[in-house]
């Protein structure tokens, strides 16, 4: 079965890793969607650290998302999605789906490891 492109029909903004973590103006502002992770796979570790089983989000492809393994290789990005609920999470993969096709987009594996969450969660 093909990959389907996907609907990007939230936005989510982007912050670069500073320390202390600010979150003023984000690098980007992108047009994505979020989605809770394949069954499959829910329960499954993706940090050595522990439990931690990632939400996925997918952009459009060549989005400037960066990664845990991105250069310097010290820290992802900080993505808050939706932009502006105050969910944020902690960007540690990121890949290309359809690489050279016409469906071609990119996801990254997001981790709520490191913030405190709004609530009632929005």
């Amino acid at each position: 079965m093909a990959f389907v492109l996907p609907t990007f029909n939230i936005q989510a903004n982007v912050y670069t890793w500073t320390n202390p973590q600010t979150y003023t103006t984000p690098r980007i502002v992108v047009d994505c969607q979020l989605r809770a992770p394949s069954m499959t796979v829910a329960s499954a570790s993706i940090n050595t650290g522990g439990i931690h089983p990632g939400s996925v989000l997918l952009v459009a492809a060549l989005t400037d998302l960066r990664d845990h393994f991105s250069t310097p290789g010290t820290h992802g990005d900080s993505i808050e999605v939706p932009a502006g609920s105050g969910r944020k999470y902690y960007c540690y993969i990121v890949d290309d789906v359809g690489k050279g096709f016409p469906n071609e987009h990119r996801y990254a594996i997001l981790l709520k490891t490191q913030f405190i969450q709004p609530v009632p969660f929005p």
